[in-house]
């Protein structure tokens, strides 16, 4: 049995059904439903941290997920403080965080996809693009975006 070991090798599809059903069969070059050993399922685990620490080195330095993750650390802050200092302010500043992170636009893989093909002129099936290929062209969108 074969696995996918990078995202650099690893369409973008598969990386997709994994976060949508959390099923590791999926890192399964070719797989075809035959039954997966316990000794194999561990094996996608370990692979699978593998990808994430690949994508995390690879795109979580960015800046957008850098304002992320501290937008984030800030919210449960804020709400740490509510709760155990019973700060109503802080509760006020977490609620309103939540409803500016929750108000962002978000894109469905579907269309995120559709607007990749536009940019690049032509079709392309996630099945044919890697993960490292789907989030770097997601990037450069983004960052063409913020540049006007």
């Amino acid at each position: 049995m074969k696995f996918y070991k990078s995202i650099d090798e690893l369409p973008i599809y598969y990386w997709n059904q994994i976060k949508e059903t959390g099923d590791l069969s999926n890192l399964i070059v070719n797989y075809n439903g035959e039954q997966v050993t316990k000794y194999q399922q561990h094996q996608l685990k370990q692979i699978y941290e593998d990808l994430n620490k690949q994508f995390f080195d690879k795109f979580g330095k960015q800046d957008s997920y850098q304002e992320q993750i501290q937008e984030l650390s800030q919210l449960y802050i804020w709400k740490i403080e509510g709760v155990l200092d019973n700060n109503p302010a802080a509760k006020i500043y977490a609620r309103a965080e939540e409803k500016k992170m929750q108000s962002r636009e978000t894109l469905n893989f579907d269309t995120t996809m559709a607007i990749i093909q536009r940019k690049l002129g032509f079709y392309v099936t996630a099945k044919q693009m890697t993960t490292t290929d789907y989030f770097t062209h997601i990037y450069l969108i983004s960052k063409e975006g913020s540049n006007g």
